[in-house]
């Protein structure tokens, strides 16, 4: 989760008809980041977007915790990237379980609040059972963006977690022209190019969207710029 809004690691790309796959992602910082606009995730334009995260041992650095964003495109079905989950190999680019064996994996619907000690502190959560990640490519996962998709299955569908609130979104395509809109659970506020102000506002936690204009758009291969 960088500030991925979409940039599919802490933001997932939704416009009034959300789509998924720019190949090309990169994050800059406008106005200091004051174009970072709390989103409400009562919305139901909002519906259907979430968090995950993962806990995992990490050495002697004890407890670690990974976290970004997904969206359902089913009733059980999230898609996210694959690098909320994994890490890679440098020499071989081949992608790994973050933590081995000790990973629990969790997606959360509505979170609203900060993170209490980097784990959600409002939502409905659901674990994922091992098994039930599926990647696009992991043996290629360091290599191009285009390999870093993966595929969450869970038990309990959207509906049931959120009582009915949320649902799944249909996914469709953008053109070049299109006014999109990015939501998500960013959750790297580090850059220097944000400003102080914006720092101490955006929280870890809390849903957020930034809008633009799909101003270039590359139909072979997908790449575009907002």
């Amino acid at each position: 989760g960088c500030l991925s809004f979409m940039m599919f690691g802490s933001m997932l790309a939704i416009s009034p008809i959300p789509y998924i796959g720019l190949k090309t992602v990169h994050a800059s910082v406008v106005n200091g980041g004051s174009d970072i606009k709390d989103a409400d995730v009562t919305s139901p334009d909002n519906s259907g977007v979430a968090m995950t995260y993962t806990t995992y041992e990490s050495g002697t650095n004890g407890k670690q915790t990974a976290s970004g964003s997904g969206v359902f495109v089913a009733p059980n079905v999230v898609v996210t990237v694959a690098h909320n989950y994994l890490d890679k190999n440098k020499e071989t680019n081949e992608g790994f379980v973050r933590g081995g064996d000790s990973a629990q994996s969790y997606v959360v619907t509505n979170s609203s609040t900060e993170k209490v000690n980097k784990n959600p502190s409002t939502g409905e959560s659901q674990l994922v059972n091992k098994g039930d990640i599926h990647y696009y490519n992991e043996k290629e996962l360091g290599s191009s963006y285009t390999n870093d998709l993966a595929v969450t299955v869970l038990d309990k569908p959207i509906e049931a977690m959120t009582d009915g609130k949320d649902s799944a979104r249909h996914i469709g395509t953008a053109e070049q022209g299109d006014n999109i809109r990015l939501v998500g659970y960013p959750n790297d506020f580090s850059s220097k190019n944000i400003s102080d102000s914006n720092r101490e506002r955006l929280k870890d936690g809390k849903l957020y969207e930034v809008r633009g204009t799909l101003s270039e758009l590359n139909t072979t291969t997908g790449e575009g710029t907002y």
